[in-house]
Order: structure tokens, then sequence, then C-alpha cells
């Protein structure tokens, strides 16, 4: 049992260090000594920031399909998570899976609803998708509570406008 935490402690060190790798080993060495039942919990978490660091690293690889799979495995560790929901509605943008996109954004919604990666994320989306308006009322909705977590609402407006410019575009709006 004190190997166990000798060696969760040292896991603990690790995965503050971001080397959640060397996290995973320990704790899974810590949670096979039995004892404590935290360690497991701790190896659940840090594998948990770990794939949402391996879909990052792969997003900037530009490797949008295994960033995706990371995140999936993510969500299904921990479906109570926000994080992984906001990074796998990102990754699915820039896919141009702009309907997947949304339903992401919104689920992260479902357990913060007020989340600022989310909000941005979901009206980014609805934007692109024909949906300005419904992206411009939702950022008039938001209470002062809201626009204060989130800050400057001015990325917001922004994506707003630009998806009311190419809907007008697309629809011939803008045609001489």
């Amino acid at each position: 049992s004190q190997d166990a935490d000798a060696l969760g402690g040292l896991g603990v060190v690790r995965q503050r260090q971001g080397r959640f790798g060397d996290a995973n080993e320990l704790f899974t060495r810590a949670a096979a000594r039995g004892g404590n039942p935290r360690w497991q919990s701790a190896l659940e978490s840090n594998r948990y920031w770990d794939l949402l660091g391996q879909a990052e690293r792969a997003k900037a690889n530009h490797d949008l399909q295994k960033a995706r799979s990371f995140l999936q495995q993510a969500i299904a560790s921990k479906p109570r998570q926000v994080e992984g929901y906001v990074a796998l509605g990102d990754v699915q943008a820039e896919l141009s899976q702009l309907d997947n996109a949304e339903a992401s954004y919104r689920r992260a919604l479902t357990l913060d609803n007020d989340n600022p990666g989310a909000l941005l994320g979901l009206i980014t989306v609805m934007a692109q998708n024909g949906q300005a308006s419904q992206g411009l009322k939702m950022i008039e909705g938001l209470d002062p509570a809201q626009q204060q977590r989130l800050g400057d609402l001015r990325p917001m407006r922004a994506a707003v406008a630009v998806g009311q410019a190419k809907n007008a575009d697309s629809s011939g709006v803008l045609k001489g």
C-alpha cells in the first residue's frame, strides 16, 4: 500500500509536469497494487487528458481524422467532461462536418451552459451553416453573467457577419 501511494504520488508529479504517458504508467502500477482506489480514478482522469493532448498534437499536425479518433476515445472514457465535446466540435468544423460540430457543441452546452468555447463554436458553425440569424439571437440572448464569462463578444459577432455574407453570396443577393 505504501508502494502504491509512492507510485501514485510520483504519477501526480508527472501529471503536473504534463508528462501524461509517464503518469499513466505510474498510476497503472499504483492501481494494480491495490489499496487506495484514488489511483484508479487518477489513472482514468489522466488518460482523458492524455487523449486530449494527443488530439491537440494530431490537429496541429493537420491529421484531423486521428484527432477526431482520440477525442472520441476521450469522450467515451469521460462522457460528462465538456472539454472533449468542444474539441471534437472544433475538429468536426474544420472537417466541414457542420451538423456534427453543432451537435458536439450543443452536447457541451448541456454539460456547461455558458462554456465560452462551445458557445463560440456553436454560433460560428450556425453562421457557416445558413443559420446566422439564430446565432445572432443567441448572442443577443446572453445574460450579463454569460457575457462576462465570454468576455469580448466581437469574435462571435464577426463569425455571424461572415456567415451572413457567405449566405448572401451563395444565395445570389450580392450578384450585380
